[in-house]
């Protein structure tokens, strides 16, 4: 076997635990969108995040997309992402500085249970600006770094199911994916608000 079957292999068994341990049935769109205004405004009585509560409201959104539901959490209307990392495109803003957007789909055709089917989680942090050598001419090169987290789940049978990717992260670069933590929407909401604080002193200053 190839090492590239053998990593395919590898992200088959992790996409699998993965599935298999997060909880994509819900009671359907209304109870995830109460449930997310519920953590959103809850970070922001804890001065977490910076939106206020009619922000919100205003930010948090839902539309019919092709018989499923979408929930906007900022983002851009039809739901794709902010590749360019615009802030002048809808977010919610976080008191460190850094913000962040998210795009969730929901079926509801199904008799018991909604599920959710896609979602696209990404936070951005202060931009940094970068400034080097070049040795060609001596001159100095001046860069913006935009550093960022994105998690998403493709729909199914995506092209990234077969490569065992349908859950994945991209580590502060879209070209690059990593099989995910088995986490769901709230999950990555919460971390997103409370486990990726600015620190006060960044080891990397």
């Amino acid at each position: 076997m190839s090492d590239i079957y053998n990593w395919y292999s590898i992200c088959q068994k992790l996409q699998e635990q993965t599935i298999n341990s997060t909880s994509l049935e819900i009671k359907n769109y209304r109870q995830l969108r109460q449930q997310i205004f519920h953590c959103l405004n809850r970070a922001n009585d804890k001065r977490i995040l910076a939106d206020n509560q009619e922000k919100i409201r205003k930010l948090l959104k839902v539309q019919p997309s092709k018989g499923n539901f979408l929930i906007l959490g900022g983002g851009k209307k039809d739901g794709k992402r902010n590749f360019s990392r615009d802030k002048n495109i809808p977010h919610f803003t976080k008191t460190d500085g850094s913000w962040f957007d998210f795009t969730i789909t929901v079926n509801e055709t199904r008799r018991k249970s909604a599920e959710i089917i896609g979602f696209s989680f990404e936070i951005r942090f202060p931009e940094e600006e970068i400034v080097a050598t070049n040795d060609e001419d001596n001159k100095l090169d001046t860069r913006i770094l935009k550093p960022f987290l994105r998690f998403d789940l493709n729909y199914p049978n995506h092209q990234n199911e077969e490569r065992g990717m349908r859950f994945h992260l991209h580590p502060g670069n879209d070209d690059f994916q990593i099989p995910s933590l088995p986490l769901s929407p709230i999950e990555i909401l919460n971390l997103f608000l409370y486990g990726l604080q600015i620190p006060e002193h960044p080891r990397t200053k």
